[in-house]
């Protein structure tokens, strides 16, 4: 599973990284828009103007995000199904599964926010007059919010990507379990 997680976030890069630009490009000053039409053009534009570099910028983050969050709900969610079927009192309850799988998200919301936050950044950049980018990859990323921004920098807009992960991933082991069941 983390294999494909890996494999799955890498071939969904190229589209990623045109969703996080076309977002940014509208909070950019007019002069430092890219203008794209639509999300086909990003990612013409995207080959065309910087190669394979630039269609999968944020590669790396992509796929760390996505084994960071396989390995936080794969290596929660029994334990935890465990633990509130103990309080419930009944282990195959579709409460416990809800409540196991809601705090599996948010284990694997938690563990991948500051990958994500870095491969946003790392999408968002621009190039520098020079034709390099102002970070270099992931640990230069890294280290520059550290040291400008803090640890929690990471972590900005955690509730709602919270919101936006755990429901997901709540919903799969639900569904899986169901599956399973029948």
């Amino acid at each position: 599973s983390l294999a494909a997680g890996g494999l799955g976030a890498l071939i969904g890069t190229p589209a990623d990284a045109a969703l996080v630009r076309m977002q940014a490009d509208t909070v950019l000053p007019a002069e430092q828009r890219r203008n794209y039409k639509h999300v086909g053009d990003a990612l013409l534009r995207m080959i065309r103007d910087e190669g394979v570099a630039g269609f999968f910028s944020g590669a790396t983050p992509t796929i760390m995000r996505g084994l960071s969050i396989n390995v936080g709900m794969l290596t929660t969610y029994d334990s935890y199904k465990d633990f509130v079927g103990k309080q419930t009192g009944d282990p195959t309850s579709q409460t416990t599964r809800f409540a196991a799988g809601a705090l599996s998200g948010w284990t694997a919301a938690t563990v991948s926010l500051p990958f994500d936050f870095i491969k946003t950044r790392l999408q968002k950049q621009q190039r520098l007059p020079d034709g390099t980018y102002p970070m270099k990859g992931v640990v230069d990323c890294a280290t520059q919010v550290l040291k400008k921004e803090g640890p929690l920098a990471f972590y900005a807009g955690y509730a709602t990507y919270c919101f936006r992960i755990t429901p997901h991933i709540m919903l799969t082991w639900v569904f899986l379990d169901a599956l399973k069941d029948i």
